[in-house]
């Protein structure tokens, strides 16, 4: 009997195991019939396709089906993917239309969106998203992230009626790659959400705790003898600028130009991609943060140019690529800045701080067996500034030579989201006959890998790279590895690493590294809740630790120790924060400026709390708050700062940051002496940072925004200090005025017009000012400062620029 109940129980199991396990799929059909684009599902067409439905929840709690009904339609012809999409509500006057700018999610409103993989690999996904407000989103996912830049030309509109709200999409197969079959089966999910109970649906049950979604996707079944398009379109451009700025000789000068130029993409077959830019106009782009930088290193800042934003997932691979050292600022830029290559009576007449480019491309793409390739093309043109001795005579100096930047690399997707990827970058400067070590060529090659188990539950991530760099008369390399194994399933995550950069390796030509020479070991773990508990939707909390030392000699530098959390409550408030504590005191080879010398930096703690409101309401507020302890030199940090949001209706937000660090009797490098040793200074350094930004949207279409950021930082000297040989200091007779104003105040004002899809006419006005003050200005309060500062000499930029866009795919097929 037993045995039989047994027998009985094995079989009831084995057949609910293959019913859950079975993967949901959803068929479309070829159609001759082109729907028209207007969010009204309304053509018989639409009913020759069963809808995808029965949704489940993921969001906040996963399991279990939606509470409301999604429907999902899919066509397709020889050029363009349809999608109807129907969400019904049962209270339609509650859905929220916020519009927001493209690509902008975080609007308050509710959105319906595809992730769509034609390769059907588990690995890579297209995202396309349309909000009830009819904006879209679009954005590549990988296992490494999503890449939210990626901007495909598609049409879409939304729609709201008596039983809830529609969406039709129109996505050109020419946006898309897919492998040469003649019967296709990609691999598909949808996902649903709703602002207004704050909940997300998608149409196959996904399991948090085994994560790796792309593994977990339904099936879409029905294209058949899909021909692989032409894939190329040109985006030409025109723009008009009138610029005024400040000169070195105290004045001011003004200039107009006008420019032109082009984006070309090309699908060199259907898995590879070619996109070039020809003379590229970024005048539009975003300023940049300008900051006062205290520290040994060099500040990382964020990419704004649209070409090196979009698509370059591939070329991140191993790390070697940071895209702004090209056209960053010439090499010699501060020689000729600091005046070290006058000579007595020449005074510099120019000195052009951005390298020009010239031409840009890039190839990437992927095949049907999972093998990647990614290759970067860039050439600057030659910089000189412009010197003038007392005669008038002008003499030009080389800052920087052309230069050619290049970058290749090979990746292969392995089986359960696992992959390999190889990659080469190089950098060849064309100085000519100069002999100095300053245009220096570069070749770095490095290697990244992710390795999953069978079942997605332990990943081994390794990373190394190879640099060597030459100089007309010496060679210099060095190379980095990392090592990181960890549990990444369930709701207790752990890990342990080790990683390395040799003394010598520099991949800073083409990448990006703050700190070489280094020795690094670590381990974490994190908690967190998978579905809600008590008052709590989500909560997690990490703690972590890490060991470093030199790589060459090895000694130790640092020993830390951190914890992280944040806690979203039902009530859709949230709150976080963070300690670190130092039980040891550190040893800083960096901050000395000199070799074989360090810093002792003190025992510490600090900690912090921030806390926001439900982002769904009209208005919502964060804020943050911190300190930490007294050191023995008597060392503290304070910070606090303010975000608050006003949703005035659904075209108009204004939001405005404060953020305030107040460092007391910091100790850090201030200058050298006559003997060349580093003298230290004990100071008081605030900073200060206003952003208002506000955002009036017209139409989906039409947009608008200003960004005014004013950012002050003040230091003031009150002791200094010799550095001792145990890293330790002590009184110094050095002086001198080292104190320091500065500030920086840069507006952007941009208003885009997308009169056609993929075309668009923008108008920019910009407006910076940068200046450096002295003791008597540590005087003057926040406002008065201001106020002399909007006074100042400033640069001012007004641009119009028209892009219009050709698909040659649909373009042909369309006039047939």
């Amino acid at each position: 009997m037993r045995c039989t109940r047994a027998l009985i129980l094995g079989v009831l199991f084995i057949i609910g195991t293959s019913i859950a396990e079975e993967q949901k799929s959803v068929l479309t059909t070829k159609t001759t019939i082109i729907p028209t684009i207007d969010g009204r599902i309304e053509e018989a067409v639409w009913e020759t396709v069963e809808p995808a439905t029965g949704f489940y929840r993921f969001e906040p709690e996963s399991g279990g089906r939606a509470p409301v009904r999604t429907e999902i339609r899919i066509l397709y012809d020889d050029v363009t993917f349809y999608v109807a999409a129907k969400m019904y509500d049962p209270d339609p006057s509650s859905i929220p239309t916020q519009l927001g700018k493209r690509d902008d999610a975080d609007v308050y409103a509710d959105w319906i969106g595809l992730w769509i993989n034609p390769f059907n690999d588990g690995t890579n996904e297209l995202n396309f998203m349309v909000t009830s407000a009819g904006v879209q989103v679009d954005s590549k996912w990988s296992p490494t992230g999503n890449d939210s830049n990626w901007n495909p030309v598609w049409e879409s509109a939304a729609r709201i009626d008596a039983e809830g709200w529609s969406v039709e999409m129109a996505i050109p197969f020419s946006q898309m790659r897919f492998p040469p079959k003649d019967v296709q089966t990609w691999g598909i999910n949808f996902g649903r959400y709703r602002t207004s109970v704050q909940e997300m649906y998608t149409w196959t049950l996904l399991d948090k705790e085994k994560g790796n979604y792309a593994q977990q996707v339904g099936l879409l079944k029905g294209i058949q003898h899909l021909e692989t398009p032409l894939r190329l379109s040109l985006t030409p451009y025109a723009s008009a600028s009138s610029d005024r700025y400040p000169v070195d000789e105290g004045g001011m000068a003004s200039s107009t130009s006008y420019r032109g130029g082009m984006d070309l993409q090309y699908g060199i077959n259907e898995s590879f991609t070619l996109d070039m830019t020809l003379i590229p106009d970024f005048g539009q782009v975003q300023s940049d943060n300008i900051e006062l930088n205290l520290s040994p290193f060099e500040i990382q800042y964020n990419e704004h140019r649209p070409f090196f934003t979009e698509g370059i997932q591939l070329l991140q691979k191993a790390g070697l690529f940071y895209s702004r050292r090209v056209g960053s600022k010439p090499v010699r830029y501060w020689q000729v800045a600091d005046e070290e290559v006058l000579e007595g009576g020449e005074s510099i007449k120019s000195n052009p701080d951005i390298t020009q480019l010239i031409n840009a491309t890039k190839i990437t793409g992927q095949t049907v067996n999972g093998l990647g390739l990614g290759f970067f093309n860039a050439i600057t043109a030659p910089v000189h500034a412009v010197i003038e001795d007392s005669f008038g005579v002008e003499r030009e100096y080389l800052t920087n030579p052309t230069t050619n930047y290049n970058l290749i690399v090979v990746s292969k997707n392995l089986q359960n989201g696992s992959e390999f990827s190889v990659t080469n970058s190089n950098v060849a400067r064309f100085s000519g006959d100069d002999s100095t070590k300053d245009f220096n060529n570069a070749n770095v090659t490095g290697y990244e890998t992710r390795l999953y188990t069978s079942d997605s539950k332990w990943r081994l991530q390794s990373s190394g790279a190879y640099s060597h760099l030459s100089y007309p008369d010496s060679n210099s390399t060095g190379h980095h590895y990392f090592v990181r194994v960890s549990e990444v399933q369930g709701i207790a995550k752990y890990g342990i690493g080790y990683g390395v950069e040799s003394e010598f390796y520099n991949p800073n030509d083409l990448g990006f590294l703050r700190q070489g020479n280094e020795v690094e070991q670590f381990a974490w773990l994190e908690l967190q809740t998978i579905n809600p508990v008590w008052k709590v939707n989500y909560a997690r909390i990490e703690i972590s630790g890490f060991y470093a030392q030199l790589f060459n000699p090895r000694v130790y530098t640092h020993l830390g120790i951190r914890a992280d959390y944040n806690v979203t409550f039902k009530n859709y408030y949230s709150m976080g924060g963070g300690a670190a504590l130092n039980p040891r005191e550190g040893h800083d080879y960096n901050e000395t400026r000199v070799d074989d010398r360090y810093f002792t930096t003190p025992k510490g703690f600090d900690t912090h709390l921030w806390i926001a409101s439900n982002y769904a309401k009209p208005f919502s507020m964060s804020g943050w708050a911190g300190i930490s302890a007294v050191t023995r030199r008597g060392s503290q940090w304070r910070g606090g700062g303010l975000n608050p949001k006003w949703r005035v209706n659904n075209q108009f937000m204004i939001q405005y940051e404060l953020d305030r660090h107040f460092r007391s009797k910091n100790h850090g490098f201030a200058d050298f002496d006559a003997n060349d040793d580093p003298i230290f200074g004990k100071r008081d350094h605030i900073t200060t940072t206003n952003t208002i930004y506000t955002q009036y949207i017209v139409s989906r279409n039409l947009e608008s925004d200003i960004r005014f950021r004013h950012y002050r930082s003040t230091v003031e000297y009150i002791e200094f200090f010799d550095l001792m040989d145990d890293g330790n200091l002590s009184p110094s007779n050095f002086s001198g005025d080292l104190n320091t104003v500065f500030n920086a105040l840069t507006i952007d004002a941009v208003m885009t017009w997308r009169f056609a899809p993929g075309s668009e006419l923008t108008l920019a006005w910009k407006n910076a000012i940068y200046s450096d003050g002295d003791t008597d200005d540590l005087e003057k309060n926040y406002f008065e400062d201001l106020q002399d500062v909007w006074n100042q000499d400033q640069s001012n930029s007004i641009s119009l620029k028209l892009l219009y866009y050709v698909d040659s795919w649909a373009l042909r097929h369309r006039l047939k």
